[in-house]
């Protein structure tokens, strides 16, 4: 998986995209700092990254949002070990 959100982020469409949605991730660990709090995180995540995509005009489903923010919150906790 971090290889593939590595070569994520060198991709056009999806760089700026990755970079936004892993910062969203950190803001939202620092938010929600109780545990079991992940829905409330990914919520608060789609819904900031979302805004920005609106903003930016950029199109992407909301699969793909799911599954880059879940793929984004495995390589945070892979390069914390």
């Amino acid at each position: 998986v971090v290889p593939y959100i590595e070569e994520l982020r060198q991709d056009k469409r999806y760089g700026s995209v990755i970079n936004m949605i892993i910062l969203a991730v950190k803001a939202a660990e620092q938010q929600f700092k109780e545990p079991g709090q992940g829905k409330a995180k990914k919520a608060e995540v789609i819904r900031f990254v979302s805004d920005w995509l609106i903003k930016n005009g950029i199109k992407v489903t909301d699969e793909e949002l799911s599954q880059l923010i879940e793929a984004s919150v495995f390589q945070m906790h892979q390069e914390t070990k």
